[in-house]
């Protein structure tokens, strides 16, 4: 020991250069080591690095600006995953609430609204001859049935309770009566001036007073009478006539085709609707109400425009004609190729040109519109568009006013009361969900709206939709 302390005393700077070089040694080590270290954690930093650069880099497409464009590209998105998650679980709840409310859109849609008869569409069996002319004949049956009163076992039925003005014979037996039992109470051989006026004044009350009965025992005034020869096309001009479109195969001996029936079963759904809204505002089911009380006095006549809107015709809304329809050339054919609609998920745009709506028919509705003429109580005329916005997605799309004569109305037997009444042309829009619609077209009716394919002749002029039966064939029956 003694020894090798005296050597580290004769050898101190070697004793010292060993020492430092091994603690330099050593700190070499420990640089060394943790060395590695930082380059591990700057390697991870990097890759945090990267990965976050890639969230931030990453391309997505997005739908494009328009319905009918395509989608857009977009480069430098900062992707999250916790929110695509979230937005992913909000979406699928939005399409669970979207498949609700839509087949609760259908069930509303197609309430109320069943063919004429079970088995009659698409295409009732052929060996049944008799199924058409049943079917005929309930068809004509439902327009007699909504003059009727209302039924309190079926409330929602649709019925007027109309009836027509006393008759032009009815007010002259009575007014003969008034001047036969004057004339025999008078004294004098001969009426005075004095006599000729109170006359006059008897027969002035008792008119009144036959009117106004009338008016008071009924909901709205309607003629009942059909005279086939009036009633086809719907010519509304005509006023005293029977007041719904009812086709003209409805009175020819031959079997109507199905796609006839299912034009006259669309067109039956369409006035029907129109009727129950005029029965809510009218209050139909209270029996103290009358034509007096009631917003709606006088149901003058119901047109459907041909051809579904969009496909065939740009309706009555685009050109303020309501008497007839304005429509492209091949209206009676199904719509050309571009206009096909048996792509749900195809894009449509709305078309403004048919009305402030711009719906048009396409894969998920169609789009018909009806023309309504009525005598309405000019200053509850609102309450009426009301009631036919509330009934089976149908919309006013425009209004004409036309001002009543109430003294004229009088003399053809009209008593509207102290209300006053204007002649109302309303364009109203109906829509019917193909979900439940479509099985039940027809083929030629499924090609008429693009649906299928056409099989037959599609030009101006072809025949492809003979809705009507056969003018011919119909202008020799009425004669």
């Amino acid at each position: 020991m003694r020894i090798a302390i005296e050597w580290i005393k004769s050898n101190v700077v070697s004793v010292i250069s060993i020492i430092v070089v091994m603690l330099s040694l050593g700190f070499l080590g420990w640089v060394h080591l943790q060395g590695s270290k930082f380059r591990e954690q700057l390697g991870q930093r990097e890759a945090v690095i990267t990965s976050l650069n890639a969230y931030t880099s990453a391309s997505v497409q997005v739908p494009g600006p328009r319905p009918d464009a395509p989608p857009d590209s977009i480069s430098g998105v900062t992707i999250n995953q916790d929110v695509i998650d979230k937005l992913s679980t909000m979406y699928d709840g939005m399409a669970e609430q979207y498949d609700g409310v839509y087949q609760r859109a259908v069930e509303y849609n197609k309430r109320y609204h069943d063919p004429l008869l079970p088995g009659l569409f698409p295409k009732w069996d052929e060996n049944n001859f008799e199924i058409p002319f049943q079917a005929r004949y309930e068809y004509v049956k439902s327009f007699f049935d909504m003059f009727e009163p209302s039924d309190p076992q079926q409330p929602e039925a649709p019925r007027l309770d109309a009836g027509s003005p006393p008759s032009p014979q009815d007010i002259q037996i009575n007014l003969s009566i008034v001047e036969r039992d004057f004339v025999s109470n008078v004294t004098n051989t001969q009426l005075t001036e004095s006599d000729q006026k109170d006359l006059e004044q008897e027969m002035r009350d008792k008119l009144i007073d036959m009117l106004h009965q009338k008016a008071a025992q009924i909901h709205i005034y309607a003629n009942k009478e059909l005279v086939p020869g009036q009633t086809y096309g719907g010519q509304l001009q005509q006023y005293d006539q029977f007041p719904f479109q009812v086709e003209s195969w409805a009175f020819l001996d031959t079997a109507p085709l199905p796609h006839q029936l299912w034009e006259g079963q669309l067109e039956l759904w369409m006035q029907q609707d129109i009727i129950r809204a005029i029965a809510k505002v009218n209050q139909v089911n209270d029996p103290k109400a009358n034509v007096i009380t009631a917003p709606v006095k006088r149901l003058m006549g119901i047109q459907i425009v041909p051809g579904y809107i969009g496909l065939h015709t740009l309706g009555a809304a685009s050109n303020g004609q309501f008497a007839s329809a304005q429509r492209t050339d091949g209206s009676f054919g199904p719509p050309i190729a571009a206009q096909r609609t048996n792509d749900p998920t195809q894009a449509t745009s709305n078309n403004f040109f048919v009305g402030p709506t711009g719906r048009v028919s396409n894969a998920l509705y169609d789009v018909r519109q009806v023309v309504l003429t009525v005598a309405v109580d000019y200053a509850r005329l609102n309450q009426l568009i009301a009631a036919i916005n509330s009934v089976n997605f149908m919309t006013v799309l425009n209004v004409q006013i036309e001002n009543i004569d109430e003294y004229e109305g009088l003399q053809q037997g009209y008593f509207y009361g102290p209300d006053d009444v204007v002649t109302a042309t309303m364009v109203i829009e109906t829509i019917w969900l193909r979900d439940w619609t479509q099985p039940l077209m027809p083929d030629r009716v499924r090609s008429y709206v693009g649906i299928d394919e056409p099989e037959l002749d599609t030009g101006p002029g072809g025949g492809y939709m003979d809705f009507g039966g056969g003018m011919e064939d119909f202008e020799e029956f009425v004669q």
